[in-house]
């Protein structure tokens, strides 16, 4: 019996990438809230776009031990051209919240009889992560989650080709771990600040079990009220974020599931997923505004990249966006 890659048909259409990049658009209203916000994190002040607009910036330098300045416009320019922000640049510290992002690895080969012990920041946590031969040790997982969304993105654009070549499985379950990833970093985060409160790393959240629930066995609808309930800050500012996640999550339940037990997926439904990933850096952001905790640049990324157009292999006028019931669409159980 031939391998199974081998029995797929190649269309000889495996060379044209049907996905690609446009130009980098970051809006500038974009750029100058995130350049505050930012900014505010770094300096411990709560000053609006207004307040900074044109204005220099004195900052003390990576450990305190240089003092400088540097132009808001300058900080804006630089977002607006790169999607981006780079700390070196203007010498700040790296972009990290101790609250989410404290990530320790460890790669250890310890003396026989060692252990390698690595405490949480949760005070009185029941749990130390423990080593006693070779491995690692995560306080956290976003910075590796983040990554491999900014990656999987990448190459899901850049390798498109492999959506009607031998290599297709491969695409989809590119496109799997991204949808998986995604959700998977929302989740993270709202167990995250559960903990937080729960152990009292913050000592102004409040922590009713009984209100907030069990952590396990919740719709993650439920656990997004975990923001309000604990820090008095609801997220009520994320109604067009929180849209694209549930389509993501509902795309990735169904993956996951495979119930309906068939799916399609068109150039034009990859195009679209992949477009939405913007809004889960949106939501992301909009998460930690709440919790008064500073961004990364893997999340800056995430929300100001690039959109992804569909190209397809024959060029014409006439292709006519894809309609209800064709598509992803039509491998989904009806509303009605």
């Amino acid at each position: 019996m031939e391998p199974f890659f081998d029995q797929i048909p190649v269309s000889g259409l495996a060379e044209h990438r049907f996905l690609e990049y446009e130009k980098l658009n970051v809006r500038t209203e974009d750029a100058r809230k995130l350049a505050a916000y930012i900014l505010n994190r770094y300096s411990n002040r709560s000053q609006s776009v207004k307040q900074y607009k044109g204005k220099l910036i004195k900052f003390s330098a990576k450990n305190n031990s240089t003092k400088g300045q540097v132009k808001f416009d300058d900080i804006v320019c630089h977002i607006i051209e790169t999607g981006s922000f780079d700390h070196q640049k203007f010498n700040f510290t790296p972009l990290s919240s101790s609250l989410l992002d404290s990530t320790a690895v460890q790669h250890t080969i310890p003396a026989v009889g060692v252990s390698f012990r690595l405490p949480t920041d949760y005070p009185n946590f029941p749990l130390t992560p423990t080593l006693e031969s070779e491995g690692m040790v995560f306080t956290s997982f976003q910075t590796p989650i983040q990554q491999n969304i900014l990656r999987l993105h990448r190459i899901l654009v850049e390798d498109s080709d492999r959506i009607v070549n031998e290599r297709v499985l491969e695409w989809v379950n590119d496109m799997r771990m991204l949808l998986n990833d995604c959700i998977s970093l929302v989740d993270i985060t709202l167990h995250q600040v559960y903990f937080a409160a729960e152990y009292n790393l913050r000592p102004e959240w409040k922590f009713d079990a009984s209100k907030l629930g069990s952590r396990t066995g919740v719709r993650i609808t439920d656990k997004l009220r975990w923001i309000g309930q604990i820090t008095g800050k609801p997220l009520d500012n994320a109604v067009s974020e929180l849209k694209s996640f549930n389509v993501l999550r509902g795309v990735r339940n169904h993956l996951n599931h495979f119930d309906p037990p068939c799916v399609a997926i068109s150039v034009d439904d990859a195009a679209d997923w992949l477009n939405r990933i913007s809004s889960i850096g949106f939501l992301l952001w909009k998460i930690r505004s709440k919790l008064d905790a500073q961004l990364t640049r893997e999340l800056i990324e995430m929300a100001l990249g690039p959109k992804v157009k569909v190209v397809p292999q024959i060029q014409s006028s006439a292709r006519l966006p894809q309609r209800d019931g064709a598509g992803y669409s039509s491998s989904v159980w009806s509303s009605n």
